[in-house]
């Protein structure tokens, strides 16, 4: 089956919820990424480092919030590398 990232993005957060987390903050910083690889024209199952740190890092922000999105890009690509799909 063909997944989009959206999708997949959805069952990370289904799965983070099943265990009881919260995840709120976080599954509004992963809904921000996912807009942001679909408003790029990023296709497929396909996350970069160079891709990834213009999304973390944003001058607006806080450094902490650049903090909080790499440990959810993390979490996130570890749970797409555990789907099967590379991630580097």
């Amino acid at each position: 089956m063909m997944y989009k990232i959206s999708e997949l993005a959805e069952l990370f957060l289904n799965q983070k919820h099943m265990t009881g987390f919260k995840y709120n903050y976080q599954e509004k910083q992963l809904r921000k990424f996912i807009n942001f690889y679909e408003n790029n024209g990023y296709t497929g199952i396909r996350i970069t480092k160079p891709m990834v740190e213009t999304f973390i890092y944003n001058i607006s922000e806080k450094t902490s919030s650049h903090y909080c999105k790499k440990i959810i890009m993390r979490d996130f690509a570890k749970f797409l590398k555990n789907q099967g799909f590379k991630v580097p």
